[in-house]
């Protein structure tokens, strides 16, 4: 009778540091599932957050490219006219209607301000034209012609982050523009 009972209690604890052992093994099982799972989920923040800068540096090349590129066809035009004879105010109308008609992407366009904050040329708001635009904020309360002013007076221009409509739209959104001064006319 002795003998059972010492076998009984054996068996009993070859249980118990058996299931002890399997609990165990799921534990570190869960606990490093649990790490690996932490580390693709930061993998892949890193991921999205370079694939996200190589975007947008993308676009701030092509936005500048593209300004850059009118501010030159401004130049040719404008010496052009000036050769033919035409007069300051003369050069600025024409190459301002030019200006009116380029597009970039399905929504891009290019707007002029003076250093003074006057609007000369805004597509989608004609009506803009001729007013100061100094006070114009964004939803958030950013002098945003304010700061294209500011940063185009700069000879290398730069960017600027603000919200303002789409074209079409009534609705603020993100936008991010690239302003550079065409001097001869500053």
């Amino acid at each position: 009778m002795a003998q059972s009972k010492v076998k009984g209690a054996f068996g009993s604890l070859k249980i118990k540091v058996g299931v002890f052992s399997i609990f165990t093994m799921i534990l570190v099982a869960v606990f490093y599932t649990f790490t690996d799972l932490h580390t693709i989920s930061v993998q892949q923040q890193h991921s999205i957050s370079k694939q996200r800068k190589l975007m947008l540096d993308a676009y701030d090349e092509k936005i500048q490219w593209q300004v850059q590129n009118v501010i030159s066809l401004l130049k040719t035009y404008d010496e052009i006219y000036k050769k033919e004879g035409y007069s300051l105010a003369e050069r600025q109308a024409l190459v301002k209607e030019l200006v009116r008609g380029l597009r970039y992407g399905t929504d891009g366009y290019f707007w002029i301000d003076t250093f003074d904050g006057v609007n000369v040329l805004l597509p989608p708001k004609p009506a803009t034209e001729g007013t100061n635009r100094l006070d114009w904020t964004d939803e958030d309360g950013k002098y945003m012609v304010a700061d294209f002013i500011e940063i185009g007076k700069t000879d290398a221009g730069g960017f600027t982050d603000f919200k303002f409509p789409k074209l079409g739209s009534d609705k603020p959104e993100p936008k991010r523009s690239y302003t550079a001064p065409y001097r001869p006319y500053s």
